[in-house]
């Protein structure tokens, strides 16, 4: 029986599920071991679930007095924690730049 590999996420709100099965060799072909034939960073950093926590805290001023909000992501894949972390920096700076615009309406 072979390995598979299920990657679960959200498009349009739609949970999308999609199944991929790994022959005998994907470590080897992907450079996921060392020469002694372990784990190696760029598979910790691939892997589902690790120790590794990215937290993210919004203040009111820069003095770190006031704290707006506090995010946590991580204990999952690495590439998908920071993922995470920098959608959240887009949305700030979006909602940072926005201004409005005073319109006439007939």
């Amino acid at each position: 029986m072979g390995l598979f590999y299920i990657v679960t996420e959200t498009i349009q709100g739609e949970n999308i599920k999609w199944v991929c099965e790994l022959n005998d060799q994907f470590k080897e072909n992907l450079d996921l071991l060392t020469e002694s034939g372990k784990y190696n960073y760029a598979a910790y950093m691939l892997a589902d679930n690790n120790g590794v926590s990215i937290k993210v805290a919004k203040y009111a001023e820069t003095d770190k007095v006031d704290l707006i909000e506090n995010e946590e992501y991580g204990y999952c894949s690495i590439i998908k924690a920071v993922n995470k972390v920098l959608d959240k920096f887009i949305v700030v700076k979006c909602h940072l730049s926005l201004k409005f615009i005073p319109i006439d309406l007939p």
